[in-house]
């Protein structure tokens, strides 16, 4: 049918260019039609991370949690496709990088910020950093990329002993910092499990990290033990 269209509307167009290439358009296009003239015109744009992030705020302002989660999901979805047409129409590999790389870091900073404000009050603001690891830090994502990140955040347990405690909670499970089991003294474990949340791709750099910080304290803790 698209092929027969001599001069057809922007956003059949867009649908058309996208729809082709896998699942992932076709899906998202058919469940949100509505998107296609806000990608057309996208796609003839240049946007950054900061347009991101300020469209991100104005929908997420005065939303709960769960609506602001919907509005980034919603975003990261209609933009990346927007990236995509732009690839799909000529555009080059370092800009397609660049624009994936603008959608997830935006995305992951205004998560952030929704999370700080409707849990913590905004506390974590000046205390917490997210670090992009592999093509994310490298800026060179590509459609089926997966975004690796690392959370890095102040510690302040000696000044702020309520903050310490909500920041553990974020990452409770069966084991302590150290990687040690709750309420056991000597058993630890250095491994996946220790992963609060279900994990999905690429656990390698996190495993290996955690291995390393665990033998340091081991090794620590024997020659204090002597």
């Amino acid at each position: 049918v698209c092929s027969q269209l001599d001069d057809p509307p922007a956003a059949i167009a867009a649908f058309c260019d996208l729809a082709p290439f896998g699942p992932f358009p076709a899906r998202e296009l058919v469940r949100h039609p509505d998107w296609l003239e806000e990608i057309a015109l996208a796609a003839g744009q240049t946007r950054d991370a900061r347009f991101f992030a300020e469209a991100i705020h104005e929908g997420c302002e005065g939303q709960e949690l769960e609506a602001c989660y919907r509005i980034l999901r919603h975003t990261k979805r209609r933009e990346s496709l927007a990236v995509f047409l732009r690839e799909i129409r000529g555009g080059s590999m370092r800009e397609t990088a660049a624009g994936f790389a603008d959608v997830a870091e935006a995305t992951l900073a205004a998560a952030v910020t929704a999370v700080d404000a409707a849990r913590f009050g905004g506390a974590l603001a000046d205390s917490i950093c997210v670090l992009g690891m592999g093509k994310l830090g490298g800026r060179e994502l590509n459609p089926s990329s997966d975004v690796d990140v690392i959370f890095v955040c102040e510690d302040r347990a000696a000044e702020d002993d309520a903050l310490r405690t909500q920041l553990v909670e974020l990452a409770q499970g069966v084991v302590d910092a150290d990687c040690r089991v709750h309420g056991i003294g000597n058993l630890f474990i250095a491994g996946s499990s220790v992963f609060p949340t279900d994990g999905y791709a690429n656990p390698t750099l996190t495993l290996v990290a955690l291995a390393v910080r665990l033998s340091e304290r081991l090794a620590d803790w024997k020659k204090r033990s002597r």
